[in-house]
């Protein structure tokens, strides 16, 4: 878990009426009407980055102290240990998220990390998204107090059932506009930067391989154990061989031996008495 994400600027469902001014109008500087209003856009940055690290930890550490000396906070974060014979190593990664100013600061810093293997920012102007939703919470806040209105002058049970039904699915309504605008907000003011971290896979031990000495470099002790050994292993072979053909000759030659002795009968001469 990560740092508790710092407070919305919103208040309750239940606001007033009347539309609230979302961003800042620049007009002319001694005041005079007719200029059009130019609207600060609001743009929505994010950002994801893979860097290859010598320690996991460590880079995971220097990640989350810069967004938190740039005022920001952890708000997601993993570790996976990974093993293979001997060796070990992690991966993992850390989402952080800072104010939208500081994005650029902590993007450059992180790619001090390690060897930067992959990355990427996007930046989304989300100024129309926030105008509509502004447009929309004002009409309904509208139908709200025209709503509250016919409920304090219902005289029936059915009428104040009815103003009563439509008003409250207009509040939730409300609520739900507020909730999206709280949400477009938060990513307007803070910036979210996505970091995968991975250590080096480390290359696998090989065994040292012996090598033989060359045959004239070999005792004639060493050569004549060899050799017997290469003549036991031959004599070995060639009596599993003997004892898995044996039933092959039996069942073969057998039969093949009474055909020839009754062949062999049959071509001498018959001798009468």
């Amino acid at each position: 878990g990560g740092d508790s994400a710092p407070p919305s600027g919103d208040g309750g469902g239940d606001g007033g009426s009347g539309s609230e001014q979302e961003f800042s109008a620049s007009g002319s500087a001694d005041g005079q009407q007719g200029e059009p209003a130019q609207l600060d856009r609001a743009l929505v940055k994010t950002g994801q980055m893979t860097v290859e690290v010598e320690n996991f930890s460590t880079a995971r550490a220097a990640v989350t102290d810069e967004a938190r000396a740039l005022g920001g906070y952890v708000s997601a974060s993993d570790a996976t240990l990974h093993r293979s014979d001997n060796a070990t190593w992690r991966t993992g990664y850390v989402e952080v998220r800072v104010p939208t100013s500081n994005f650029t600061a902590i993007f450059e810093s992180t790619r001090g990390q390690g060897t930067v293997l992959t990355a990427d920012s996007e930046t989304k102007d989300v100024t129309d998204q926030l105008v509509d939703l502004n447009a929309r919470l004002e009409n309904l806040r509208a139908q709200r107090d025209q709503l509250r209105s016919l409920y304090e002058t219902a005289n029936t049970t059915e009428g104040l059932l009815s103003v009563q039904e439509r008003l409250s699915n207009v509040q939730q309504e409300i609520e739900r506009l507020e909730a999206n605008r709280r949400s477009l907000r938060d990513r307007v003011a803070f910036s979210t930067l996505r970091v995968e971290l991975r250590e080096p896979e480390p290359e696998p031990e090989s065994e040292p391989v012996e090598e033989e000495p060359a045959f004239h470099e070999q005792s004639p002790g060493a050569v004549f154990l060899s050799s017997a050994s290469d003549l036991a292993t031959f004599a070995r072979t060639l009596l599993i061989a003997s004892v898995a053909a044996l039933p092959w000759v039996l069942g073969l030659g057998v039969p093949v031996l009474v055909v020839v002795g009754l062949v062999r009968r049959s071509s001498l001469p018959f001798v009468g008495r």
